[in-house]
């Protein structure tokens, strides 16, 4: 029996979920959390934060809408860590 390869040799990448990555999730759920944050600040924070993640998944090839799901996923990811530390007590 003989295997043959596709014609156009092409494969699809599959990105680890940003909303699994429980280190990153705690990291920003943390770094949004800090007392006396202004709104302004904490904003800039999680453009950074968000802008970090996009250029690591651009870099790997991700296409944009794959990369723009995967940060929705991280930021629900994020705002559940930010509630149940809330809910908590831990800041």
């Amino acid at each position: 029996m003989q295997l043959t390869a596709p014609a156009d040799h092409t494969a699809s990448l599959v990105p680890f979920p940003l909303s699994a990555r429980a280190a990153d999730v705690r990291r920003a759920a943390a770094l949004l959390t800090i007392r006396h944050l202004t709104e302004e600040a904490a904003t800039n924070r999680w453009i950074r934060i968000t802008d970090r993640l996009a250029r690591e998944m651009e870099a790997c090839g991700f296409d944009p809408i794959v990369i723009a799901l995967e940060l929705c996923s991280f930021e629900d990811a994020v705002k559940d860590e930010i509630e149940r530390r809330q809910s908590f007590g831990r800041h």
